[in-house]
Formats: C-alpha cells, structure tokens, sequence
C-alpha cells in the first residue's frame, strides 16, 4: 500500500472530521477531491462523503463542538425571553409611576412592635339586596328576602372582625381596605327581576346603606386608617344595556354609595374612593390592586370557566399586581387574580348557566408588606 497505511488513513481521518465539507477537508490535507475519491473507491473504502458521515460522529471534539453550538443557541433564544420578560416588567412599573393612586405604607415612625407589616382587605360584592330566592327555584338549597340578607350581613361583619382580631396579634393590621365591588343592590336589568323583587328600587338602595353602615363603623374603631372603594355593578344599572363611559352615571349604586359615605361623614379617619369609572386602584404596601366588577369579562361558560377570561384579561391589562373581581359568585383566588362570592347565593340564574352550587360566603385576605397576598379566606354568612 506504500505510504497510504493504516496510519496514514487514521490521520486523514482525523484530519477530516474537524471540517464539515469534503472540499475544506481535503484542501487542508493538501489532497485534491477527485484524486481522494479515487484513492478511497481503489482501497475500498468507498463514497469518502459517506466515509466522512459516519467518522465523525466517533470524534469527541466534533460532537463536543456541536453541542456547545446547540448550546449556545439555546443560551441565545432564553436570553431574549428574558429580554422581552424585562421589557414588559419594564412597561409595568412605568404604568405604576405614571399614575397617582391612594396608597397604605408602614408607619415608619410608630415604635416597632415586633408584627409583621400587613394590611387586611375586606371584599363585600355581589349582595343583590333586594331580590328574592325560594326554595322551589334552587330545590331546597337557598332562600333569600330581605331578612335573610341582614342576618348574613350581619354575620359577614361579625366574621371580618374577628379575623381581623386574629391576624392582628401577629401583623400590624394599622389599616384596612374595604371593597365595596359591585351588585351590592339586585336593580331591575332583567324582567323577572322587576316583577319578583321584594321592594324597589329605592328601598333597595336604602336597605344596603343599612346594612352596610355598621360594618363600615366598627371596622373604623380597630384602625388608624380605613379605606373604603366603592366600585358599581351591571344590577344597579337603569339603563337597558351596560354603558362603559358613563356607568357611573346611570348606576344606582353611585348614588348608595354617596349616601353612605355622607351617612359615615363623622367617621374621620375614613377615606371614600368613588370613582367615575368602572374600577379603581390602590396600593397597599407598594403592591397595587386594581378593583373592577367584572362585566366586561365574558365566557366564564368556557372550558376552564372563569380561571381563562379572567387571567387573560389581567394578563393584557398588566397595570396591578394583584386584580380584583365581583360579579361571578365564586369566591377563588388564581394567583393575581381574586374573585369574590356572593350574600345571595344559589339562585335560579346561578343553575340556568349551569354553575357549581357555591355556599353563600365573601372573600378576606391580608397584603404583607414583604411578601403580598397572604391569609385567602372564604368568609363564611350563614
């Protein structure tokens, strides 16, 4: 074989399997491709591409080098994630300095007491005063007029307190924030409503500010500061459709919700936020919450039921940390989003849309100053 040995062959193999084409490969070894392939075909080695293909994968180098080549794409495409993740948080807190909001911070001057910084939240929606459930229309399961719903406002504030109690022998609990987050009256949106209330309109509104006033009361003894947000609802419309620009303006609820607040002006250390709009937002402990009903939120019938509407629609508004919703009778909390439940209960319409049955109970939580959302709690009323 003269000089094209064992050896010889060993060394253009190596040679070979630091190029990934046959041309550089021979240009290197100084061999022309013709006169190789001809070599290769006479001492029976074959295509030299196919010879080539299979060495290579026998070379550590080579396969090492590939796969730091792999690797390095992978860095590259987690590195832009990363980018466009900081982009969009970014975005965020831009949104946050941009707009100016009431906000509960720590008393840095107060002695330190030993407690964990935190804030209770009290969220109180979906009451429907003024409606009527029977027994026949929920097969047993729920009856609700108007005394039935004093007797579970009554125990919803008993409750509030006495959780607020319990969390205040280890967090500060200096202030408290207490949603009022929409439906607070049933209205007259649907026909059979209209024809199946209790009481009307007027009454309605004057029953909820009853018995929303004493839990307001109380909870302003316990605190330094309370902050009330008072957000309307799609019952205490008198309009035929929900108006988006000016659904304030056409809610009976803006007008409770301002009798109540001038019922409670001698309660000083209250603070009202009424907005002229379809929510609000307040930051507790630099942790903002944004406060809506929740009727612009649609296919909670869907798969996966209000979870996917409801953190899609946060998801896109990316302007809070944490979101909260009224309107859907279902007191949960999915991460930023907390839902709240109801005073009324199972009801006709919650089985004609085919809804799990869901005890009448609202929803309390506290924000930690370091760590946010923490204590979720279904407020029991019956």
């Amino acid at each position: 074989m003269g000089k094209h040995n064992a050896k010889w062959w060993a060394e253009i193999r190596a040679q070979f399997n630091t190029h990934t084409s046959l041309s550089a490969a021979c240009a290197a070894a100084q061999l022309d491709v013709s006169g190789f392939q001809r070599l290769c075909a006479r001492h029976g080695k074959g295509d030299p591409r196919r010879w080539l293909a299979a060495a290579k994968p026998t070379d550590t180098h080579a396969v090492r080098e590939r796969l730091e080549l792999r690797a390095t794409a992978a860095d590259v495409r987690a590195l832009q994630r990363r980018v466009v993740e900081l982009e969009d948080a970014a975005d965020f807190y831009t949104k946050l300095k941009g707009a100016t909001v009431p906000a509960i911070a720590l008393n840095r001057s107060r002695p330190k007491s030993g407690k964990r910084g935190a804030t209770p939240v009290i969220m109180a929606s979906d009451w429907h005063i003024g409606e009527t459930v029977s027994a026949e229309e929920t097969l047993g399961r729920n009856v609700y007029n108007l005394e039935v719903a004093a007797k579970r406002a009554a125990n919803f504030w008993d409750n509030t307190l006495w959780l607020r109690d319990r969390w205040a022998e280890h967090e500060t609990c200096d202030d408290t924030l207490i949603a009022l987050n929409g439906d607070g009256v049933s209205g007259s949106i649907h026909p059979e409503l209209a024809e199946t209330n209790e009481v009307g309109l007027v009454e309605q509104c004057a029953s909820y500010v009853e018995l929303t006033a004493p839990g307001i009361i109380e909870h302003s003894k316990r605190v330094h500061r309370l902050i009330v947000t008072c957000v309307h609802g799609n019952h205490s419309r008198v309009t035929a459709k929900s108006q988006i620009k000016t659904g304030w303006a056409n809610s009976l609820e803006a007008l409770a919700f301002r009798w109540l607040r001038d019922r409670l002006a001698h309660l000083e250390n209250v603070e009202w936020i009424i907005p002229r709009a379809e929510g609000c937002a307040v930051d507790v402990h630099e942790y903002r919450l944004q406060l809506q009903h929740g009727t612009q939120i649609k296919s909670q019938g869907g798969i996966g039921g209000i979870l996917v509407p409801l953190t899609r629609w946060a998801t896109r508004a990316a302007s809070a940390h944490y979101y909260l919703f009224g309107h859907f009778h279902q007191a949960e909390c999915y991460g930023k989003v907390v839902v709240n439940g109801s005073l009324i209960g199972d009801s006709a319409y919650s089985k004609w849309l085919g809804l799990e049955y869901r005890e009448p109970e609202q929803v309390m939580f506290s924000v930690d100053a370091r760590r946010g959302l923490r204590h979720f709690e279904r407020v029991s009323v019956t």
